[in-house]
C-alpha cells in the first residue's frame, strides 16, 4: 500500500534490463491501480465480518494486529495480477513494440522457482496462462508498423 517496490539482488542478477523494466511496469501497475490498498480493505472487511458473525468484537483488535503479516504472506489476487500484466503489456507494446520481455521474465522466474522456494508465486495465475495472455494481447493490440494501415 505504501508504493514501495523491493528488488532483490537475485532478481537483478536473474533478469536482463528489458525484463527488469517489464517487471517494474507490472509492479508499478499494482501501485497505480491501488491493489495494495484494495487488498487491505478486502482483508480488513473479512476480519470485521468474522468478528461480527462470531460476536467477538474484542478479538477484532487482535486480528487487526495480524493484518500486516497476512498481507505480506498473501500476495495480490489473481485478478490484480492479470490487471498488472495487462498494464505492463500496454507499456511494453508502447515502448518496445513487444511483450517479449515480460514473457521471458515470467519464464525465467518460473525456471528459477523450480530451483528455489518462491511461495509468493502461489497467489499468481499459472505462468503459462500469463505468457499466453500476453501473446494474445500482443497479437490483438500490435502497434501498426510504418506503411501499414488498419485495413491491412
Amino acid at each position: 500500500p505504501s508504493g514501495t517496490i523491493i528488488v532483490t539482488d537475485a532478481l537483478v542478477h536473474l533478469l536482463n534490463d528489458d525484463e527488469l523494466a517489464a517487471v517494474f511496469a507490472h509492479e508499478i501497475a499494482h501501485i497505480d491501480q491501488r491493489h495494495g490498498v484494495r487488498l487491505v480493505l478486502q482483508n480488513s472487511g473479512v476480519f470485521i465480518v468474522i468478528g461480527t458473525l462470531l460476536g467477538d468484537i474484542n478479538s477484532l483488535s487482535g486480528m487487526a494486529g495480524t493484518l500486516p503479516m497476512v498481507l505480506i504472506g498473501s500476495g495480490y489476487s489473481r485478478e490484480f495480477e492479470a490487471e498488472a500484466d495487462l498494464a505492463a503489456a500496454r507499456y511494453l507494446l508502447a515502448t518496445r513494440g513487444t511483450t517479449a520481455p515480460m514473457r521471458s521474465a515470467l519464464a525465467r522466474l518460473l525456471d528459477n522457482a523450480a530451483n528455489a522456494s518462491m511461495p509468493y508465486l502461489s497467489s499468481h495465475p499459472e505462468t503459462e496462462e500469463r505468457i499466453e495472455a500476453l501473446l494474445e494481447f500482443e497479437k490483438n493490440h500490435k502497434p501498426l508498423s510504418a506503411g501499414r494501415t488498419s485495413d491491412d
